[in-house]
């Protein structure tokens, strides 16, 4: 727990397994505290894992499939990334013949924790002495929230019409990288919510 002027806070510090076969244990580790509190969390570490090509660059692209239970993790858990300054390809290493970047450590808040800390950034900083970036975390509680944040609501999961919007607005941008399909299901939801909205009020 971490208060801060007031407002408390829970704090994850985060070590991914090195061994893939493992990692699945700390996502089901942190997914079943993120199951006992709906309380403002942070969790920040070495995850020693990414959600998309996106977030490589060096040596072969991984298929898709070897990304779904992270990502998986962090949408079960209501989490996303802290808006982040700098280069977040984080780790540095030489994979056979290639020199690899990727963004293995990172920062992560749910929607209450975005709620308190609107104006929180994740630094990343240079390189000194070790093969990953140095990450330093911020926030200020007293500047107002500028924008609006998307929070999904677990229950849509189960919603026709959204599980058919978000299929039709993902085949439709095959062409994008998945973090702007991913953007657009969310501008898309937003949406379909505030028209569904309005009929409720008709």
């Amino acid at each position: 727990m971490i208060s801060f002027k007031g407002t408390s806070f829970n704090g994850t510090f985060v070590y991914g397994a090195p061994d893939w076969t493992k990692r699945q244990e700390v996502w089901d580790s942190l997914d079943d505290i993120s199951a006992s509190r709906n309380a403002a969390w942070f969790l920040t570490g070495h995850f020693n894992e990414i959600t998309d090509n996106y977030e490589k660059a060096g040596g072969r692209e991984r298929p898709e499939s070897s990304f779904c239970a992270f990502r998986f993790f962090i949408s079960s858990c209501d989490l996303f990334d802290l808006k982040h300054i700098g280069d977040f390809l984080s780790w540095r290493g030489q994979r056979h013949s290639h020199l690899v970047h990727c963004r293995l450590d990172r920062s992560l808040v749910n929607s209450s924790w975005s709620g308190l800390f609107p104006n929180g950034r994740a630094h990343y900083l240079q390189y000194e002495g070790s093969d990953h970036r140095p990450i330093l975390s911020t926030f200020d509680s007293k500047k107002k929230k500028t924008s609006g944040i998307f929070r999904y609501d677990r229950r849509l999961r189960n919603n026709e019409a959204v599980k058919n919007l978000i299929e039709t607005t993902w085949k439709a941008a095959s062409d994008l990288p998945v973090i702007n399909r991913i953007s657009k299901c969310r501008k898309a939801i937003v949406a379909w919510s505030k028209e569904s909205v309005s009929y409720t009020h008709l």
